[in-house]
């Protein structure tokens, strides 16, 4: 797991968030009852075959992937993905 190994790396091996591969190991407690589900209502689609477009900012260009990649991925964003990728580049 790789939390595990990035915590093992920078608070020694000593340290582990649990779990365990040996099958004599019994648990504290027994596991907790899974709760009753909710009842069921399906979403009811009167013109699931009617086509429609997509919502999207005025003026943008449906065939510009990049415009698109940009409407979900800010620069701010780009920028903090770039700034986590160089940092685990430099460990």
């Amino acid at each position: 797991m790789l939390i595990n190994r990035l915590i093992n790396h920078k608070l020694g091996s000593k340290f582990s968030l649990g779990g365990t591969n040996d099958p004599h190991v019994i648990a504290k407690e027994p596991p907790p009852e899974p709760w009753q589900l909710p009842k069921f209502e399906p979403f009811i689609i009167d013109d699931y075959k009617a086509h429609s477009e997509p919502i999207l900012p005025p003026n943008t260009n449906i065939n510009n992937l990049i415009a698109l990649f940009n409407l979900f991925y800010t620069n701010k964003i780009i920028d903090k993905l770039i700034e986590w990728i160089n940092a685990y580049a430099d460990e």
